[in-house]
């Protein structure tokens, strides 16, 4: 006997409720208010309520599939509301509509650019076609047919997935071999074509590119007449004339260059530069060395020297904002070179040479950067290298001084 309130019940009652409410009760004792009963609902499905809850409180008419299923229908889109959540996106659905339950089941639907795949209309909420942002799962084969669709030839012999670096060679720039993600490549919001960068700096290269007739014009703005015509981009060297100083016969110059320097002709630049006519001219107190520094030619060595090395240390490798440009052959030995080769006494001011003598020692040293490029290392490298070897140092010492930082 149980008592409830001041009621007692016996299993007999107990029973004769549960299953007058069209249950059936499985368990075969009865002892406590709190004790769990086995139960099935009228739809069949098991669930263990106990005998206060099922009596005062009125859950006897939800086990927790049924409730479940009530809650299920209440919430369940019909099939017009589920067309257009998927055709407001530009989505159609083409099957499974006709088996919907819920918002996990699976639909086959077809999105924008006709990629076809299975989903739900809870991912649909969250997401959007794998295809197109490259998350689908491919086979080796597709990926590789991919990659040749884009002028790509696959090196890798296994396909992981789409966020995974695969090595290719261009089939139109075979002399490096490069990565890119096949995730990239199946993206529609790619700013590169393929993946490849040489393609991508000619495609670059083709919107910004003047055309031949504007680089004409730029040539003679200056006073000088192009006479090359191969012009490709603007790192492209150029052959002109000046008008002013013909006996110079042709020179050459980049449309870059053309563009930044106020003068290109040797000649034009020699007759600007000399001593008060300089904007470096300081009365002619400034040291030589100082002075060859800081002329326009030394910014055009540096950058030939980091290009040269793709702006990474000759070193570690490394590409960061610190990179000196390191004169192999050191440029107190470059300036001593010059005054001895061009049979011009030692001097070491601006003021004690003639203008000749500046012209002739400029050129000199132009041209020897121009044949001579520099070694880019990092700061702390580069300062290492001159604790070591100081400011006098050769070519054989940076050499040793390269092989012994490999080994580290």
């Amino acid at each position: 006997m149980v008592v409830i309130g001041k009621r007692k019940y016996d299993f007999e009652f107990v029973k004769n409720f549960i299953e007058g409410e069209g249950y059936i009760l499985h368990s075969t004792f009865y002892k406590t208010t709190s004790q769990k009963l086995e139960v099935e609902c009228p739809e069949g499905n098991m669930f263990y309520p106990n005998w206060s809850n099922f009596y005062s409180k009125g859950t006897r008419c939800s086990c927790s599939k049924c409730k479940g299923d009530k809650i299920s229908k209440r919430l369940r889109k019909s099939p017009e509301e589920i067309k257009e959540t998927f055709r407001l996106r530009g989505f159609e659905v083409i099957e499974g509509l006709e088996n919907y339950r819920n918002k996990y089941s699976t639909l086959k639907v077809k999105c924008p650019e006709n990629h076809t795949y299975d989903t739900s209309t809870f991912n649909f909420e969250v997401g959007g076609c794998p295809i197109c942002s490259g998350n689908k799962k491919y086979t080796y084969e597709e990926a590789k047919e991919i990659y040749d669709k884009n002028g790509l030839v696959l090196l890798e012999k296994e396909y992981i997935n789409s966020h995974h670096n695969m090595k290719y060679l261009c089939k139109k720039h075979p002399f490096e071999v490069q990565k890119v993600k096949l995730g990239y490549l199946t993206s529609k919001n790619k700013e590169n074509k393929n993946g490849c960068k040489f393609c991508h700096h000619e495609i670059k290269g083709s919107y910004n590119r003047h055309s031949i007739q504007e680089v004409t014009e730029m040539f003679e703005v200056k006073g000088y007449t192009l006479v090359s015509g191969d012009y490709k981009n603007r790192d492209s060297k150029l052959k002109y004339i000046c008008e002013k100083h013909k006996e110079l016969g042709e020179q050459e110059t980049t449309v870059a260059t053309l563009a930044i320097a106020e003068h290109n002709c040797k000649k034009c630049k020699s007759e600007n530069m000399g001593k008060e006519n300089s904007h470096f001219w300081k009365g002619g107190v400034t040291d030589l060395s100082s002075y060859f520094r800081g002329l326009p030619f030394i910014k055009k060595w540096k950058q030939e020297s980091l290009k040269a090395y793709d702006f990474k240390c000759c070193i570690t490798g490394k590409s960061e904002s610190d990179i000196h440009v390191h004169h192999i052959t050191p440029f107190s030995t470059i300036k001593m070179l010059a005054f001895k080769e061009l049979n011009i006494p030692w001097k070491s001011r601006i003021m004690d040479c003639t203008k000749e003598e500046l012209d002739l020692l400029t050129d000199y040293i132009e041209d020897y950067h121009k044949n001579n490029l520099g070694a880019p290392m990092l700061e702390e490298i580069h300062m290492l290298f001159h604790n070591k070897y100081g400011h006098k140092s050769t070519k054989e010492d940076f050499e040793q001084f390269k092989k012994e930082m490999e080994e580290i």
